[in-house]
């Protein structure tokens, strides 16, 4: 294999050109020491196991009662330990302790930890101190991993730049332990996306095929992967050991870190196929500022070199019906066949020697080679037509959908799609999101108190603003040109149009800092404050201080993260619908979000607070109505009613909570949509830092990282956040939920119909247009 041959790092390139150069003393003792590494990094908010005792003496053990641990399973390990076997997972029984399917007395583990305080375990035989801490339970989609024991992720890391990475499973003979000289598995990852590449065992490598056993391994994505990665490159940043590597674990409350190595070990070659020296030569002197920015570069560069991947390949079936302008045709595959087959009435409709197909996705197959024959409405593909597709063996049914795409023109449907493509590049949410969000958080995290950030974002260019208003004049023009049942739409595409056009106003007013410009487009997009709606959210807000306990006994327990994820499944199997991929998030501005972009996707903040008594309230507003209405857009044919009509939003994430509220326990009454009025009106005129303390007056509570978070999200936007005493400039998005529960609740009151606002993303006033199709 030629990748034997070049490019691998060997022991004394690692010693000499990386850890002695890359690695200073101090921070090689730093990660030697497991404890002082975890109460450096934990100050950071890099995730640990809880410490439940340190023992640092004789005298602290004869002091230490084992009935002050909180918990039945514990661990305990020297702080400076170097091999695996000498940490002891321990699960307490009435009078005795169980250790490795063996029965150990109180006695006999003390004797256990006189042996750690004495150095007999330590990385230089130095004396030690004993660490008790939490037994750590895998995460949901991690605990197939886990059957022998608690799996880890080694990453290796360089320049800040994570380079390649591994799980490591133990087995039934590994004792519970994933190191390698104990008859381990190990899989390799692909850094770009987490995806498992190759499985390694006995000395063996398998990639293409696996042993049966663990066929279901290949291509499974590795939970957490995007986080574990920015937390990574954090941690490099903080220790400042050049050359670095991390183990982590997947536990039901999302990552955590189990320790740091400053002379990461090479056998990972062997486990990706990757020769390390031939990555570490490529990011070498490489100058990025952002730990965001470290990731992006891992994924650009690192995508798995050795082995094919099938990601974002379209999937093209045996045997699939299409429309070709109203003509309905049979598609199918013949793998033996030369050159493709074309009936000749479907030739003479076909344009550039395309043929558009509609499977999963809509694909689109250049015609290099075919015949035409005489048959009618077929088209044969051969195999050099669709090398650059998978082949799904089962027939695609075609739905009703293929009904209402019938009901409009293809120019409609080219327009449609034209006015979808130009409002994706104005993600106000992305846009307005910093870009250096996890390094202030950091600086924030040390000294919170009088901070106020310089916030950095990625927006476009005047170049590409100029373009993108060129390009919504040009569709404005030819949304007039519409006749009959389609120039209803076109008054609805204007709309839409206009939206999006007040979007990127807003962002170029941001970009440029023009106040006057950025109060005339968020009152534009989201309304005037209504005075009387902030006389009643002022009420609830000082009505709410002093209840948290209440809400705590009504809502319940904190579920965690991985509970979050269990109900989320279940819901979905209850009412039928098909799994989608859910991320858990640091940064995530919202506890909980829908995704629509190439694939739809649930994301969850790792800082979200859910309790068990509302988690119902939440996917009745995420999946029951947000969904819902986005699965009933697709239906329609048309992009417009998928994603959303003009200033649509507010009726949506109204018509949510007045469904969410529904779910709740009697009585009990959500205040969010009445603080988050309450806070636009008020932190207007404050700079970031003095936001901040009314969001700890106003949630004693909360972490700093969710204080940060919610300070954040309150201050998007804008670049400098100590600048206050101007009213208008603070994003207003946050209005929608108060105006459109308030507008929903009272249209639904007087008579409507909740059902009709089912037809996709639409809003009340649309209705009137939509019942004349």
């Amino acid at each position: 294999m030629k990748f034997f041959s070049h490019g691998i790092l060997g022991m004394n390139a690692r010693n000499l050109r990386y850890i002695r150069t890359k690695n200073s003393a101090d921070a090689i003792s730093l990660a030697d020491s497991k404890l002082k590494t975890k109460n450096f990094l934990s100050t950071r908010w890099i995730p640990f196991a809880e410490t439940y005792a340190t023992l640092w003496s004789q005298q602290e053990l004869n002091d230490f009662s084992f009935g002050s641990i909180k918990s039945n399973s514990f661990v305990i390990k020297p702080n400076k330990w170097s091999q695996w076997k000498w940490i002891l997972i321990v699960k307490k029984n009435k009078e005795t302790y169980e250790i490795q399917d063996e029965e150990w007395t109180e006695d006999e583990i003390r004797l256990h930890l006189i042996d750690i305080l004495h150095g007999s375990f330590s990385l230089h035989g130095s004396s030690d101190t004993v660490v008790i801490e939490e037994l750590l339970s895998p995460w949901i989609d991690f605990v197939q991993y886990c059957d022998h024991g608690l799996a880890d992720i080694r990453i290796i890391v360089y320049n800040y730049v994570p380079i390649t990475a591994m799980v490591r499973m133990p087995t039934v003979h590994s004792g519970g332990k994933a190191n390698l000289a104990q008859w381990w598995i190990w899989l390799g990852i692909n850094i770009a996306n987490g995806e498992i590449i190759s499985l390694f065992q006995n000395k063996v490598i398998h990639t293409d095929v696996f042993p049966t056993k663990y066929e279901w391994l290949k291509e499974r994505v590795i939970p957490f992967w995007d986080d574990i990665l920015l937390f990574s490159s954090q941690v490099q940043a903080y220790t400042k050991l050049g050359y670095l590597a991390l183990d982590w674990v997947i536990t039901k409350n999302g990552p955590k870190l189990l320790e740091i190595n400053a002379r990461a070990g090479l056998e990972i070659q062997n486990v990706n196929l990757v020769p390390l020296a031939s990555r570490l030569r490529k990011i070498e002197g490489i100058k990025i500022l952002t730990p965001e920015k470290w990731v992006e570069i891992a994924k650009t560069l690192f995508q798995t070199e050795t082995l094919p991947s099938f990601i974002d390949k379209k999937v093209l079936y045996l045997k699939q019906g299409w429309f070709v302008e109203e003509k309905k045709i049979a598609i199918s595959i013949d793998m033996t066949r030369k050159e493709s087959l074309v009936s000749k009435d479907v030739a003479d409709l076909m344009w550039d020697w395309t043929i558009y197909i509609l499977t999963d996705s809509h694909v689109s197959i250049l015609l290099r080679k075919y015949e035409i024959s005489s048959s009618c409405g077929q088209v044969i593909l051969w195999l050099d037509d669709i090398k650059e597709y998978l082949i799904n063996p089962n027939p695609f049914v075609l739905q009703n959908k293929t009904e209402d795409l019938q009901k409009w023109t293809q120019e409609l449907r080219d327009f449609d799609d034209a006015v979808y493509k130009v409002g994706k590049k104005i993600n106000l949410s992305s846009l307005l999101k910093p870009d250096n969000y996890s390094s202030l958080l950091d600086s924030f995290i040390r000294n919170p108190h009088g901070y106020n950030p310089i916030f950095v974002y990625h927006f476009p260019s005047n170049e590409k603003i100029e373009s993108i208003r060129n390009t919504l004049s040009e569709l404005t023009e030819k949304s007039h040109q519409f006749e009959q049942q389609e120039a209803l739409l076109a008054k609805l595409y204007r709309e839409k149009l206009t939206e999006i056009e007040s979007k990127l106003w807003l962002v170029e007013a941001y970009k440029n800092e023009n106040f006057e410009k950025i109060e005339q487009f968020n009152t534009e997009l989201f309304g005037h404050t209504d005075r009387g709606l902030l006389k009643i959210a002022r009420e609830k807000v000082f009505e709410m201080k002093g209840n948290e306990k209440n809400d705590k006994v009504v809502l319940g327990k904190i579920l965690s993260l991985d509970e979050v994820v269990a109900h989320i499944r279940r819901y979905f199997e209850t009412h039928n619908i098909k799994e989608i991929p859910i991320t858990i998030e640091s940064g995530n501005l919202s506890r909980m979000s829908v995704s629509y972009g190439r694939n739809v996707k649930i994301h969850i903040s790792k800082n979200a607070v859910i309790r068990e008594n509302e988690i119902n309230a939440i996917l009745a507003h995420e999946i029951d109505t947000h969904f819902r209405r986005y699965l009933a857009g697709s239906e329609t044919g048309l992009k417009l009613f998928q994603y959303g009509t003009g200033y649509y939003l507010s009726n949506e994430e109204g018509l949510a909570i007045y469904r969410s509220f529904l779910h709740l326990p009697e009585g009990y009454e959500k205040n969010a949509m009445y603080v988050k009025y309450y806070l636009l009106s008020t932190v207007d005129v404050l700079s970031f830092s003095d936001t901040v303390g009314l969001l700890i007056s106003l949630y004693p509570e909360k972490s700093l990282e969710s204080i940060f978070s919610d300070a954040v999200r309150l201050k998007r936007g804008i670049t400098y956040s100590w600048v206050k005493g101007i009213s208008w400039i603070t994003y207003q998005k946050d209005k929608i939920y108060l105006d459109g529960y308030t507008r929903i609740k009272d249209w639904i009151e007087n008579g409507g119909d909740q059902k009709k606002l089912f037809y996709g993303k639409i809003k009340i006033k649309d209705i009137e247009i939509i019942n004349q199709f």
